[in-house]
């Protein structure tokens, strides 16, 4: 999967059961499809999942040390938390907040990772073409709203509104229309609606996200 980032496991560290725990070696996001199958045959690289398991005390911590900013903010709120006026502080104080996801700012620069490779039928549904592997039943295009489709295979629709959606003769499209936006993609490219994003931002349409 070229969508996903891979952990690379280093030396093992202990072994429970069939359950091992190895230190991390490194992260590597989303590679391309030659280096993900090189992953893959050699065994030793695994989805990140996002799946994490930590103390309060040690996110406290790694926030202060790797998210400074972030961390002054933190204390305010907690302070305040369950206090009077606290609603208007979070509202105001939240928005300040660097716009930097746990991986980047903690994961990735904490040195005491351990991962347990585990096998659990798992699968990342943040993207319109994994949902669509997911909820496909009997080989019939997953269809959600007024759709009418003539020769057309291997899509998802998903309408919100009474809007009919009328197609024919397509494939391996992706299709969803809300009262106010309609986003087509291929398969193939649904992971790169965070561009899509980025592009409503400059081009000042925020209003539709």
């Amino acid at each position: 999967d070229v969508g996903l980032g891979y952990i690379k496991k280093g030396r093992l560290l202990e072994k429970i059961g069939r359950v091992g725990f190895y230190r991390v070696d490194n992260f590597k996001e989303k590679p391309n499809l030659k280096i993900a199958r090189q992953f893959v045959k050699s065994k030793n690289y695994f989805w990140n999942t996002g799946i994490f398991i930590f103390s309060p005390k040690l996110i406290e911590k790694l926030t202060k040390k790797f998210v400074p900013d972030n961390y002054r903010i933190y204390e305010i709120l907690r302070k305040s938390f369950n206090k009077e006026g606290f609603q208007k502080i979070l509202k105001k104080e939240y928005l300040k907040m660097d716009v930097v996801s746990f991986d980047y700012s903690i994961l990735e620069n904490y040195q005491g990772n351990v991962v347990s490779p585990v096998s659990i039928g798992w699968a990342d549904i943040g993207s319109w073409d994994v949902l669509k592997e997911k909820i496909v039943l009997k080989g019939k295009n997953p269809i959600r709203g007024n759709f009418l489709g003539v020769d057309s295979k291997d899509i998802l629709v998903y309408g919100t509104s009474p809007q009919l959606i009328a197609a024919c003769g397509i494939s391996n499209l992706i299709i969803v229309s809300t009262d106010d936006v309609i986003f087509i993609c291929k398969k193939s490219k649904s992971q790169d609606i965070k561009k899509l994003i980025e592009a409503m931002k400059r081009s000042g349409r925020d209003k539709y996200l």
